[in-house]
């Protein structure tokens, strides 16, 4: 099971046994409502729908979230990439970051950033299912390196 303090993870268990406390940022208003049902679809909570990288740090703030999906190409001239580093304040964090498309030093750039996967448009429940999956192995090994692998 997921524990966190502060949104810091500091152990995760079976991931098919974890509801996560999610906040999704996505700049398409349809595409938020889509994300976040495919998320309650596969039981997690959310708790927030975040529509510019303005409105995340409240949400981060007021429910200390176990997930972030973040959109890498937001409308506001922000950013997905550049907004995972309002997420350093809240601990590490797994991350899907979602996109229609990269190019390889975007792809390094998001894969550099602790606990993140990158999901591609379109996608399906299952591959959001399995990204979660990723990003939150990537955050037991990132962040809780003395944890190691399951």
């Amino acid at each position: 099971m997921l524990e966190s303090g502060a949104g810091t993870v500091f152990g995760l268990g079976d991931y098919a046994l974890m509801t996560l406390k999610t906040i999704v940022l996505e700049d398409e208003p349809l595409i938020a409502e889509a994300i976040a049902q495919m998320l309650r679809g596969l039981g997690h909570q959310v708790c927030g729908v975040a529509h510019s990288a303005g409105e995340l740090p409240a949400l981060l703030s007021a429910h200390k979230p176990e997930l972030v999906t973040i959109d890498v190409n937001l409308g506001d001239r922000h950013d997905g990439i550049g907004v995972a580093t309002l997420l350093e304040s809240a601990g590490c964090l797994p991350i899907v970051f979602i996109t229609g498309g990269v190019d390889e030093e975007e792809r390094q750039d998001i894969l550099a950033v602790e606990g993140s996967t990158l999901l591609l448009k379109p996608f399906t429940v299952d591959q959001l299912a399995m990204a979660i999956q990723a990003a939150v192995q990537r955050a037991r090994e990132d962040c809780s390196p003395e944890l190691g692998p399951s």
